[in-house]
C-alpha cells in the first residue's frame, strides 16, 4: 500500500487514537501497564470474541502509527480516550492523537500529545448546538455564555497550540486544515468499519482493506 496521508473520510461517526510508535511497542504496553489484559495477535479475518472494553489496534505498512479504536458502543467516549491518548504518549514518550468526527452534526476534534502533554489542540462544532447549550444556561453561568460567543465569532471553532499562533476565525476549511496537521506528521486515519453492537463472537474484518495492507492487526481486551 502507498503511504497514505489525512483523513480517509469526514463523512462518518468514528473515535480513535494513533500512536506514533509500532504495534509491537502497543501491545506491550498494555500488557505491562494494564493489569489482566488479553492481546490477541493477527486477528484479520479471524473469529474472536468481543467484550465491552475491546479494541482493535492496527499498523499499516509504510505507517509510523498504530491505530487504536474501540469496537463496541460502550467505548465511544470522548474524555476516555483522550485519556488513552495521554497516557499512551506518556508512557511510551512518544506522541499520540485521539481524533474524532461526526459527519452527521459536523463535529470534528484533534489533539495532539507529546510526551504526556498536551500541545496542539482543534476542535469545530456545529454552530447551531451552541445556541441549543446557550438556552440550558442559567443567569449565572456567565463565562460559559461568553465561550459561546467567541466560538460563534469563529464559526465554532477553537485552535490553541504550543508551537504556533493561528487564529480560528482564519481557518476557512476545516478538514483540509485537519488534514495539512495529518500530513505534516505523516499520520493517516484509516476508515474502519469494524462495529460490535454488543460483547460476543466477531469476525474481523476490514473491509476495503487486505491482510498484505497491514503490519498486523491486534485485538486488545482489558
Amino acid at each position: 500500500m502507498d503511504q497514505r496521508l489525512g483523513v480517509e473520510s469526514f463523512d462518518r461517526t468514528d473515535m480513535l487514537v494513533l500512536v506514533r510508535t509500532g504495534i509491537e511497542e502497543v501491545a506491550r504496553v498494555f500488557r505491562d501497564q494494564v493489569p489482566g489484559t488479553r492481546v490477541e495477535e493477527d486477528v484479520l479475518g479471524r473469529q474472536v470474541e468481543v467484550t465491552e472494553r475491546t479494541f482493535i489496534a492496527a499498523q499499516l505498512k509504510s505507517q509510523p502509527w498504530t491505530v487504536i479504536r474501540g469496537i463496541t458502543p460502550s467505548l465511544l467516549s470522548t474524555q476516555d480516550r483522550t485519556q488513552d491518548a495521554r497516557a499512551l504518549s506518556h508512557l511510551l514518550e512518544t506522541e499520540a492523537i485521539f481524533f474524532g468526527v461526526s459527519g452527521e452534526v459536523g463535529a470534528l476534534v484533534y489533539q495532539l500529545y507529546e510526551r504526556g502533554e498536551l500541545t496542539e489542540a482543534f476542535e469545530v462544532v456545529d454552530v447551531s448546538l451552541l445556541d441549543e447549550i446557550e438556552r440550558h444556561l442559567s443567569p449565572e453561568e456567565s463565562d460559559a455564555r461568553a465561550q459561546l460567543h467567541a466560538m460563534r465569532a469563529t464559526r465554532g471553532q477553537t485552535f490553541a497550540s504550543n508551537s504556533r499562533d493561528v487564529d480560528p476565525a482564519s481557518i476557512e476549511d476545516a478538514r483540509a486544515f485537519t488534514n495539512a496537521f495529518l500530513g505534516e506528521r505523516v499520520a493517516f486515519v484509516p476508515a474502519f468499519d469494524l462495529q460490535a453492537p454488543q460483547p460476543g463472537r466477531l469476525t474481523v474484518q476490514l473491509p476495503g482493506y487486505d491482510r498484505e495492507d497491514f503490519e498486523r492487526v491486534d485485538l486488545i481486551t482489558l
